[in-house]
């Protein structure tokens, strides 16, 4: 199956080290696939909602990642990642309980997702997933809808410390004025385009990760050694204006709040995005 620019993106944008990464509404897996292949994490979750696809998924990952062909010895190095471990969950995500922080192994399933799930492959045995952080990725939902997928998270699991990949497919102001409210704290964004829409990309933290420490920096990830920074409601590490393709997503972004300036607070968006136009 086609791999899209915006899933090779947002491929990209994860680093290597972390303890879980749940790839949540992951539809028929491709980005979590990427992630499994390349040994991303410790072990990588896959989350939907529909039985169809998951059954279809599990059944993919047991053929193209099985335990049996997968190394049980040899202790790994912080340069060498071991093979990943694969779960996948059918649920709603704003059900999700994530596994815990420090965990060398994972829980009982009953414990990890409240859900019964199909688990394969293995890791190598010296390996730990302590002080790794996790990853949840969210995307090709709209704003509103993802941002309750968010709260239901955080609710789910208080005292969370984790790193977020979001990408709505539409709603992204308001989206990113509640995650500023919620506090998040921003580490990257990216914005492209496909197919003629464009998508903004947000990776974000939450928790005591956002602290700035070096605790999570063991695996050289530039983001995660940085301070995040708060997050701008109209975006701002995404934006290069020598990219002509920006200053039509500005436009478009102007001309779509500019028809709905009788609504209120429509207006106060309008000149925020505005401010972004560069000085001729």
């Amino acid at each position: 199956m086609k791999i899209s620019q915006r899933l090779k993106l947002l491929d990209q944008m994860v680093g290597q080290g972390y303890s879980h990464i749940w790839d949540c509404c992951c539809d028929h897996g491709l980005l979590g696939m990427l992630l499994l292949a390349r040994h991303a994490a410790d072990t990588v979750h896959f989350v939907d909602r529909v039985p169809s696809l998951m059954d279809e998924l599990a059944t993919r990952l047991t053929r193209f990642f099985p335990q049996s062909l997968l190394p049980d010895t040899a202790p790994l190095t912080d340069t060498e990642p071991g093979p990943s471990r694969w779960r996948v969950h059918c649920l709603d995500v704003a059900q999700l309980r994530l596994a815990e922080r420090d965990a060398d192994t994972l829980a009982d399933t009953e414990t990890l997702a409240g859900t019964a799930t199909l688990a394969g492959t293995a890791t190598a045995t010296g390996d730990t997933t302590e002080r790794k952080p996790q990853l949840i990725i969210i995307a090709g939902v709209g704003g509103d809808l993802m941002l309750e997928l968010v709260q239901g998270i955080l609710a789910a699991n208080p005292g969370l410390e984790c790193e977020f990949i979001l990408s709505p497919v539409h709603h992204n102001y308001k989206l990113r004025l509640a995650l500023q409210r919620l506090g998040f704290g921003l580490l990257d964004e990216k914005l492209i385009e496909e197919n003629r829409r464009f998508y903004e990309i947000l990776h974000l933290n939450y928790g005591a990760a956002d602290s700035g420490s070096d605790d999570y920096a063991a695996d050289g990830s530039e983001a995660r050694r940085a301070s995040s920074r708060p997050i701008a409601p109209v975006g701002s590490l995404m934006w290069d204006w020598d990219d002509p393709l920006h200053h039509i997503y500005l436009k478009r972004t102007l001309s779509h709040y500019g028809r709905m300036k009788s609504q209120p607070g429509a207006e106060a968006v309008v000149r925020a995005y505005q401010a972004l136009l560069p000085a001729e």
